[in-house]
């Protein structure tokens, strides 16, 4: 079944990011999402800590997770998750990003149903590893 958004993450040595990137978008509501998070290739603890989601499903949200051995390039390691994606639009997500409300999605899903739209102009912040942060519009 297609679900709303198919969000494909690449992660690589950041699991302590990754999961506030995950609980993100498990938080999300009124959407459905196909989470496809790829390890590159990761040595630190990823492996572990994304098993706790193999066969994760519910009406709403599938995960999928899987692994490639050797590290490559990101955009590489996502070109299978691109090809078949399963969602009416495509996320791609940086494994140290979040959703910062949990309607993010529910709000793109419906300016496009809006018939006339053609562009969508969004804002961010950038944190720092002190926690400072500057915003950014466009």
């Amino acid at each position: 079944m297609t679900k709303d958004f198919h969000i494909i993450i690449v992660t690589y040595n950041r699991v302590n990011y990754l999961k506030n990137c995950i609980k993100s978008v498990l938080k999300q509501k009124k959407v459905s999402i196909y989470l496809d998070i790829i390890d590159n290739g990761s040595v630190d603890n990823t492996k572990e800590y994304l098993r706790k989601f193999r066969n994760f499903q519910n009406e709403r949200i599938i995960i999928n997770s899987h692994r490639i051995e050797q590290n490559i390039d990101p955009l590489m390691a996502a070109v299978n998750s691109i090809t078949n994606f399963k969602g009416n639009f495509i996320n791609f997500l940086g494994d140290d990003d979040w959703y910062n409300s949990d309607d993010v999605l529910y709000k793109i899903k419906s300016l496009f149903s809006v018939k006339s739209l053609a562009t969508i102009m969004t804002t961010f912040k950038k944190i720092n590893l002190n926690d400072s942060f500057k915003n950014y519009e466009f």
